[in-house]
């Protein structure tokens, strides 16, 4: 009976479908006195299937029966992840860890789970062991590249990005994510050029045309924005910041007809965008509509309160409206809300001056 039961979790290790492991697998455990290590493989094989509550349950008796087996931590540990017990896995992945500090990968669930906890420096440390144990874990380098970018360290998300390029030249998500880091390194000419080989590989992926469009849009290039954000338009008719963009590039090439057509569009598929009611606002007040705009400025005001680019440019409509005090009071309450606005000053100085107000006009100049 032994010699049996020895075959058939030999023949779970050796078969490559998941589902046929999990047959053989139980099989052993069924034919003799348990076998811990046939739960633990079973426990693995769910996983791989994402039936994690089952895939638990085997490793949990894998640990009872033989608490050294590293491998059915690392396991339990995983399915952990999965069902969002980020705490019990970093318990489960760190005793993986002791019994075998040699698993890469063990290092890798347990950053994730760190990442899911916020706790990025640990994240990174866990990701920097699995790489100096396997450094060819494409995984490692791309997902170290995520954190370092949500740190705001996009020189070195650069960098791990590069690496998982060079690891997998395929993966055009890579190619996004460098475009990001490069983006809020405002090398956007690289970030284009990222953007171009994610298309190239992945023709479908809707926000690489959106965020290329950001950057062509940041570099003056305003019909190429426009093209591109007509085409993640084309794959997700939905978008709404896709026509608000579209349209904030239009207002540019002074096609304000254009732009207000957009906008309006943008709103009716999200109307809580306070950046459409904006870039709605602008186009109309460079067409000459100072109410319509006022209206959408408002509009903005009323969906974030803290809008300061909202009160200033309702503030410069009130301007042209000759509403000397409105405008002051919507400068100042851009000032408020951003101490640093230095437009804002000195539009307000402006009024002021307007006003004959000219003592209190100069320590606005002076801001």
């Amino acid at each position: 009976m032994a010699a049996q039961t020895d075959s058939w979790f030999q023949k779970g290790l050796d078969a490559t479908d998941p589902g046929e492991k999990i047959e053989f697998f139980t099989k052993s455990i069924e034919s003799v006195s348990p076998n811990p290590r046939a739960y633990a493989n079973r426990g693995h094989a769910k996983n791989v299937l994402q039936d994690y509550e089952g895939a638990l349950a085997d490793c949990t008796i894998a640990i009872e029966l033989d608490p050294q087996i590293a491998k059915a931590y690392a396991d339990r540990g995983f399915a952990k992840n999965a069902l969002q017990d980020y705490e019990g896995a970093i318990s489960d992945l760190s005793k993986a860890i002791q019994l075998d500090p040699k698993d890469a990968s063990a290092y890798s669930y347990h950053a994730y789970a760190n990442i899911e906890l916020k706790n990025y420096t640990g994240a990174i440390s866990d990701y920097d062991m699995a790489i100096a144990l396997d450094s060819q874990m494409v995984d490692a380098y791309f997902n170290r590249g995520w954190i370092k970018s949500t740190i705001q360290d996009y020189s070195g998300a650069i960098l791990d990005y590069s690496k998982a390029i060079e690891l997998d030249p395929k993966d055009a998500s890579a190619y996004a994510y460098h475009a990001y880091a490069n983006s809020e390194l405002k090398n956007y000419t690289g970030a284009i050029s990222d953007y171009d080989m994610a298309i190239e590989l992945d023709s479908q992926m809707f926000d690489a045309y959106f965020n290329r469009g950001w950057m062509k849009y940041a570099i003056q290039d305003y019909p190429g924005a426009i093209l591109d954000y007509s085409k993640a338009i084309e794959l997700d008719s939905t978008f709404a910041n896709a026509y608000s963009n579209r349209g904030n590039a239009k207002r540019a090439l002074q096609d304000y007809s254009g732009a207000i057509a957009d906008g309006t569009k943008a709103i009716e598929l999200d109307p809580q965008n306070a950046l459409s009611f904006l870039f709605l606002g602008n186009a109309k007040l460079l067409a000459n509509d100072y109410q319509g705009a006022i209206h959408d400025y408002t509009k903005a005001i009323e969906i974030d309160p803290t809008y300061a680019e909202a009160y200033f440019m309702r503030g410069n409509t009130k301007f042209h409206l000759e509403d000397y005090p409105g405008a002051v009071s919507d400068y100042s309450s851009a000032i408020e809300i951003n101490p640093a606005f230095e437009s804002a000053y000195i539009n307000r100085g402006v009024v002021k001056m307007h006003q004959k107000e000219h003592q209190s006009a100069i320590p606005d100049f002076k801001k």
